[in-house]
């Protein structure tokens, strides 16, 4: 996945060390997640730039979840096999962003940061990615509820869908486990295979993909 930062008078924004005007986006993001180039954006993709400017364009969740696609590889040469056998090799700013964000064993961790700051990033990153989840969740809520709005679903249905899906989002906020996913998308191999969103009468191939770009941390 991409990380793009706008483009504003042949410079793009993260470089811009002295800031800038919003009013001179003219409502464009400043920064965008994204699985494709888009016009007027640089791809600054890279596991520090995900580290500062990635709350711009999404949750941590998912700033974190770059992070780690890009920096796991690099320190497990044998990826998906994950020994830490490649850490020796990783720039010291690697290093620091793999402590920072919990994705190296305790003891490569607190070999570059005390054991007081490594507590300190665990109770962040369990309390802001709860928190992300949270958000996550009411913003499906909320996509589902302006359907009423517009009339492209009756209030019925929605209280259907919030009966279904309610155990499992909440399970999801708790735990970070992804049933609620697989039930969106009837996930083969799972109780949910047969069983799950397509199955039910409220079903929609529009609000299916909008749900899930949303689970994937794309922002309106």
């Amino acid at each position: 996945m991409k990380l793009l930062s706008y483009i504003l008078n042949g410079t793009p924004i993260n470089e811009l060390v002295d800031g800038y005007n919003p009013e001179l986006l003219n409502g464009a993001k400043p920064f965008m997640k994204s699985a494709v180039d888009v016009d007027g954006y640089a791809d600054i993709t890279s596991a520090e730039n995900w580290d500062a400017f990635g709350r711009f364009a999404t949750d941590y969740i998912f700033s974190r979840y770059e992070i780690q696609t890009i920096l796991l590889p690099l320190a497990n040469p044998n990826y998906p096999t994950i020994d830490f056998s490649g850490w020796g090799g990783l720039t010291a700013s690697h290093k620091a962003l793999m402590a920072k964000h919990i994705l190296a064993p305790k003891a490569l961790r607190r070999s570059i940061v005390s054991v007081e700051q490594d507590i300190v990033n665990w109770k962040y990153l369990i309390t802001i990615t709860k928190e992300d989840r949270i958000r996550l969740v009411e913003r499906m809520r909320s996509k589902v509820s302006d359907l009423v709005l517009e009339e492209q679903m009756v209030l019925a249905s929605t209280q259907d869908f919030f009966k279904d899906l309610f155990p499992l989002t909440e399970f999801y906020i708790q735990t970070a486990n992804p049933s609620f996913k697989f039930w969106l998308t009837n996930a083969v191999g799972t109780a949910y295979e047969n069983d799950g969103f397509a199955q039910k009468a409220y079903f929609t191939q529009s609000l299916k993909d909008a749900l899930l770009n949303i689970y994937e941390g794309y922002t309106e």
